[in-house]
């Protein structure tokens, strides 16, 4: 056949790396055929065709064409094209692909017990590879195997597995029997311990619970058991702040007692965030790390990776003097009571750690990827973290031999916000060609001609942005609760990309829009607002956010939908105080311009007037709220107080 027409695209994303070639061949009078191959780049690739008979030039030209946009929508782009990151809506192969992994472990199991071991992997690492896939039916393997195998890390690696298997009875029974072995290391024994709690019933849980408690210190565990938590919290701010209980031990304990306890887990939030990562305090918080890694606690598992890569590493090197005599750092660390804790090279370790576990997890198609990267991202604020950009330059001489001088090079690199956290580039902007890891991978560094600042193409720049299009509630979680610019944009972009998300947005979600710092996210819900307005049965919380909105627009927008139907908002006491206390004094003249024309029930202004007064008694102002007090003083003075008999 004669070749007429050939394309060949190319697919990149994580560890994929894919080739679809498109053929269109002459197939003899007149009549033509649409051929494809595909595969691995450098593997053999499969082949097919999407004429089953020759058909007209017309028709194949048509195939042709249609077939080659279908896998530009998902991403392919021919070698030497400027790539375009586009939304892909689907991941069919992809899961397919997971399938066919699931299967090949299951395979090397069944061979492990046969007597033949893979010539890579060992059996521990085929059995964590089922962990992380959630493979239950690895799990009848899995206990025959142990048979055969008993070193802690194969133990470490069916612990792993069942303890991500939900309430498979197999998996429950294998931990408990685990957890009664008297000959398992500690190390092993605890991570069973939290594997039972996360996995198994409530009774159970009890029961765990009763036997971690009791090892607590006594003025706590009376807390614990009488669930005192405001007691309890108090308590441990001034025990921590003192040093009068010893932080390792105890934080590691209260965490797994606050599983399936929310009330505890917000006091255990706390105050990991505020404890150091010192020797005091960090093997507990390496643990927890793991064992929220595990059980995918996705936000204590957020709240640690942020912390550590935020942090300062405690010493680096192979020795150190301290309080007079030089430490080994090896010898040191091996020591229970070691005064060394948190090295340069276990930040970095725990840095790409995060980094390869949420590539996994977007690998893996797991809905856990959105819930980790989104409670990542609300570890960021723009008004708590320094978020701006930086830059450095440096200059260097240059001996020029047509001049017979030195001439002075400068270079400018730039960096923009948050550029030293991994994490949250690798969420935001793996797909970006605006920025790279400098030569150390410990800062994303902008690449020419990209600055801060500058303008760019509107693209997803995100990491597997197929799996946020299936996240409506993540995705409105960031918009509702956010403080940060470049996560704001990002969900923004997200949101518009996937109308079906807007029917998921509810009053309370629009109101928090509403009142966002980013004049994006305002629009957005004010937008969702004009939508979801119902003249017939208006919501007045969602008029009165719009009216303390800092869009014109959206102030104009409710005040006519008011005029339309005056007596059911001007007499409503909660609406009008809301307007009264909110700061966008623009309101305070509307409202008194209100007033003037529409009367108000006597009892209405004596209630609204005892409501503000209260509040401005209780609350305490500075000079700069001046502005709004006497703006405020004078809606009531003016507008409200004379209407009382």
């Amino acid at each position: 056949m004669k070749l007429i027409r050939q394309i060949k695209l190319f697919f990149q994303e994580g560890t994929s790396d894919k080739v679809y070639e498109i053929d269109l061949c002459e197939a003899g009078d007149a009549t033509y055929v649409v051929n494809f191959r595909y595969g691995k780049r450098g593997a053999n690739l499969k082949d097919g065709t999407k004429t089953i008979f020759p058909v007209s030039m017309a028709d194949a030209t048509k195939v042709f064409d249609e077939l080659e946009a279908e896998k530009r929508k998902k991403g392919y782009r021919e070698q030497n094209e400027t790539p375009v990151f586009v939304v892909k809506t689907s991941n069919g192969a992809d899961k397919d692909e997971l399938s066919a992994q699931k299967k090949t472990i299951l395979k090397h199991l069944k061979t492990f017990l046969n007597g033949e071991e893979h010539e890579t992997w060992p059996i521990s690492r085929i059995v964590w590879r089922a962990g992380e896939l959630k493979i239950k039916e690895a799990i009848p393997e899995m206990l025959k195997i142990l048979q055969q195998k008993q070193n802690d890390f194969t133990i470490y690696s069916v612990v792993y597995l069942a303890a991500r298997c939900g309430t498979d009875t197999e998996a429950i029974l294998f931990l408990r029997d685990a957890y009664k072995r008297e000959t398992l290391a500690n190390y092993l024994k605890e991570t069973v311990q939290a594997a039972l709690l996360n996995i198994c019933d409530e009774k159970e849980r009890e029961l765990l619970r009763f036997e971690i408690s009791e090892a607590l210190p006594q003025s706590i565990k009376q807390l614990y058991s009488e669930k005192k938590y405001t007691d309890l919290d108090k308590f441990l701010d001034e025990a921590f702040n003192e040093l009068r209980v010893s932080a390792n031990k105890l934080i590691y304990r209260l965490y797994l007692l606050s599983l399936h306890d929310e009330e505890l887990k917000k006091i255990v939030l706390k105050h990991l965030s505020k404890l150091s990562l010192s020797a005091g305090t960090f093997r507990s918080i390496r643990r927890i790390y793991k064992v929220a890694e595990m059980i995918e606690d996705t936000t204590v598992l957020a709240l640690l990776a942020v912390k550590i890569e935020r942090q300062k590493e405690n010493f680096t090197g192979a020795g150190m003097y301290m309080n007079g005599r030089w430490i080994k750092i090896k010898e040191e660390l091996k020591k229970e009571d070691s005064v060394l804790a948190f090295s340069k090279n276990t930040k970095k370790y725990f840095v790409s750690r995060t980094v390869r576990t949420l590539n996994r997890l977007g690998e893996d198609h797991s809905q856990s990827y959105t819930k980790l990267a989104t409670q990542i991202l609300l570890q960021f604020s723009d008004k708590v973290n320094d978020a701006s950009p930086q830059k450095t330059v440096k200059s260097d001489y240059k001996y020029n031999q047509a001049t017979r001088t030195y001439e002075q090079q400068t270079k400018t690199t730039f960096f923009d916000s948050y550029s030293y956290n991994r994490a949250f580039y690798f969420i935001l902007f793996k797909n970006s060609i605006r920025y790279k890891l400098n030569s150390e991978k410990t800062r994303l560094v902008c690449v020419a001609p990209f600055e801060p600042g500058k303008p760019f193409i509107n693209a997803r720049e995100e990491a597997f942005p197929y799996l946020w299009n299936e996240a409506p509630e993540e995705i409105l979680l960031l918009l509702g609760t956010s403080k940060c610019a470049f996560v704001l944009e990002f969900a923004v972009q997200v949101f518009r990309d996937n109308p079906s998300f807007r029917e998921k947005a509810g009053t309370d979600i629009i109101i928090s829009l509403l009142s966002s710092d980013s004049e994006k996210v305002q629009r957005l819900g004010f937008e969702l607002a004009a939508e979801r307005y119902n003249k017939e049965q208006p919501d007045k919380k969602l008029v009165a956010a719009l009216l303390a909105c800092k869009i014109k627009e959206a102030n104009t927008l409710a005040q006519d939908w008011i005029k339309q139907n005056p007596a059911l908002f001007m007499n409503d006491e909660e609406f009008l105080v809301f307007i009264i206390q909110n700061r966008n004094l623009e309101m305070h003249a509307w409202l008194s311009n209100m007033l003037s024309l529409f009367k108000i029930d006597a009892s209405v202004a004596e209630n609204v007037t005892a409501k503000i007064l209260s509040s401005v008694l209780s609350s305490s102002y500075d000079k700069n709220d001046e502005g709004f007090i006497y703006s405020l003083s004078e809606v009531l003075c003016t507008s409200i107080i004379p209407l009382i008999p």
